[in-house]
C-alpha cells in the first residue's frame, strides 16, 4: 500500500460525537463527520493502524457509549479521550462538571476492559484513584513523564499549559526535564496546594491537571476544579 510504503505507521481521528449534529457543531465546519468516516475507512483499506480522539464537552458527554460504538466500527485500536481543557478556543462552560466527571471515569475504568480497543484518558488523572495500581502504572501528567517541544523548540510541560521551561536549541530536553523549577515542583506531590489537590490523600496518585488548574486560576499548583473528591469535603 502507498501509505505503507511512505513510512506511515498509524493515524489518529477526531471524533466528537456519535453522529453530524455534535460532531460537526463541535468542529464548526459541516461535513467532518463523514469525512472523519472516510478516513477511517481509508486506513483499515491501507492497513494502517488508527486511533480516535474525542475531546469530552458537557455537549457529547452523554454520547460517549454510543462514540465508543462508533470506534468500534472504525476499527481504531485506541480510543483517547481528552478532558477538555480551556485554553485556546477551548471555553470553561464547555465542561463537564466534577460530578458528570467521575460519573465518566468510573464508566471508562468498568467497561474499558470489555471494549475492543485500549482506552486512555488525557488531562483527567483522577481515573488513577479509581483503578487498581497495577491497571494505571507509572503516573504521567503535565512535567511528569511527558513534555511538549513547540516549532520554535521551546519546551512546556504540556500543550495544554503554555509555561515554557526552556529551550532545545540551547540546552538538551534531558536538563531541562530534569532541572526546570516548574517541571521539578510539577513532579512533587508536595509542592501542590490549595484546599483540594494540595490536601487530598491521592495527590501523589492523582495530582490533578495542572494544565486546568493553570487554565482556571494562573497557578499550575493550584487546584483542579474538575475532581469530585473534596467538592464541599474539608480533608482531615
Amino acid at each position: 500500500m502507498l501509505a505503507q510504503s511512505a513510512g506511515v505507521a498509524g493515524i489518529q481521528l477526531s471524533l466528537d460525537g456519535a453522529s453530524a449534529t455534535t460532531h460537526d457543531r463541535f468542529r464548526g465546519v459541516r461535513g467532518t463527520f463523514a469525512r472523519t468516516m472516510d478516513a477511517a475507512r481509508w486506513a483499515g483499506q491501507a492497513g494502517v493502524s488508527l486511533s480516535v480522539a474525542t475531546t469530552v464537552t458537557r455537549d457529547n458527554a452523554d454520547e460517549l457509549p454510543e462514540i465508543a460504538e462508533r470506534v468500534r466500527e472504525m476499527g481504531a485500536r485506541m480510543w483517547s479521550l481528552f478532558f477538555l481543557v480551556p485554553t485556546g478556543r477551548g471555553r470553561p462552560e464547555w465542561e463537564v462538571d466534577p460530578r458528570r466527571a467521575e460519573e465518566i471515569l468510573h464508566w471508562l475504568v468498568e467497561t474499558g476492559p470489555s471494549l475492543p480497543f485500549r482506552v486512555k484518558t488525557t488531562e483527567a488523572p483522577q481515573i488513577r484513584r479509581m483503578a487498581a495500581v497495577g491497571q494505571v502504572g507509572t503516573r504521567i501528567g503535565d512535567g511528569a513523564g511527558f513534555v511538549f517541544i513547540a516549532y520554535n523548540g521551546e519546551v512546556y510541560p504540556s500543550g495544554f499549559l503554555p509555561l515554557s521551561v526552556g529551550n532545545v536549541r540551547s540546552d538538551s530536553l534531558g536538563d531541562i526535564y530534569r532541572t526546570a523549577p516548574l517541571m521539578k515542583e510539577l513532579r512533587d506531590p508536595d509542592a501542590l496546594h490549595g484546599p483540594r489537590c494540595g490536601r487530598c490523600p491521592d495527590r501523589a496518585l492523582c495530582g490533578g491537571s495542572r494544565s486546568r488548574a493553570w487554565a482556571h486560576s494562573g497557578d499550575p499548583l493550584g487546584d483542579d476544579p474538575l475532581c469530585f473528591v473534596g467538592e464541599g469535603v474539608a480533608f482531615e
